[in-house]
């Protein structure tokens, strides 16, 4: 087990590395100017946790105190609303920030998400909030050849678009109003879902994709991930494309995360893009 002290910003809670936690202050004790506070003989930053996650700047309220961390090396003092207390956690239902989403979102205020008493409670990373504007990042997309990959697929429907996962990869589908959504998170992950005792990442398939039906759970070598969809299909067998593949080829795809591939769907033989649940993973990060 891991002790963390829970923390609330408007109407979010949140945790906070208890490991580098040196003192406790109430908000009205602290001088501050601007982004420094002055702690001992020095100033340290100053991060409002409100503003980094986007909530509406106003004047503390007088049970507002600050939290003096020290984290890899840096001193730095976070203003939260209220602090709630210690609370312990365990790391075998939590899911950690993978380190290339780390890489590829070095602002992003998460570290981990943690199970507390049958509900999802984020972890702040608190090094990560000196990083500014980091979430401008263009939408992944790959390109790459026609994938000659029949078999079994799960037929979704995502903007209008046909597509398909491999069934080996689904793991359930579940309604899209269990949808956790959090501020500050980059734009490729949309939310997080609680599922068995264990919270997951839910991706958006599309850019700027904000609504879903249904999310399919999918398993990759990274573990468990959830992808929004509009509707699905029930299990259809794919087979290679019998046109001229170049042709194919030059069609025009879909922004999909991750990229897509092209195959004909049996038996009436339209075309349907396929997604790679290990190509979505990467592009998360």
């Amino acid at each position: 087990m891991e002790r963390m002290l829970a923390c609330r910003v408007g109407d979010l809670d949140l945790l906070l590395p208890f490991e580098g936690m040196e003192r406790l202050v109430p908000w009205f004790d602290v001088e501050y100017s601007g982004d420094r506070v002055r702690w001992g003989d020095e100033e340290i930053p100053f991060i409002r946790l409100d503003e980094c996650l986007g909530f509406p700047g106003q004047d503390p309220a007088l049970d507002a105190g600050i939290a003096i961390l020290q984290i890899h090396d840096e001193t730095m003092a976070l203003l939260a609303d209220r602090f709630l207390g210690l609370v312990e956690v365990d790391p075998e239902f939590s899911f950690r920030v993978p380190l290339n989403w780390v890489l590829g979102h070095p602002g992003l205020p998460y570290r981990a998400f943690h199970m507390v008493e049958d509900r999802m409670v984020p972890e702040v990373a608190p090094f990560h909030l000196l990083v500014r504007d980091p979430w401008e990042e263009d939408w992944p997309v790959v390109r790459g050849k026609i994938q000659d990959a029949p078999g079994r697929y799960l037929a979704v429907t995502v903007d209008g678009i046909s597509a398909a996962v491999p069934l080996e990869a689904v793991e359930h589908v579940v309604d899209s109003e269990v949808l956790i959504r959090l501020p500050g998170l980059p734009k490729t992950i949309l939310g997080i879902l609680q599922l068995q005792g264990r919270p997951i990442p839910v991706a958006p398939p599309l850019p700027n994709s904000t609504s879903a039906v249904a999310i399919v759970v999918l398993r990759c070598s990274g573990g468990l991930f959830g992808l929004t969809v509009d509707d699905t299909h029930g299990m259809v067998e794919l087979s290679s494309q019998e046109e001229d593949q170049e042709q194919e080829a030059d069609q025009e795809t879909p922004p999909l995360l991750g990229g897509c591939d092209l195959l004909a769907l049996d038996p009436l033989g339209n075309t349907a893009f396929t997604l790679d649940p290990e190509r979505i993973w990467a592009a998360l990060g």
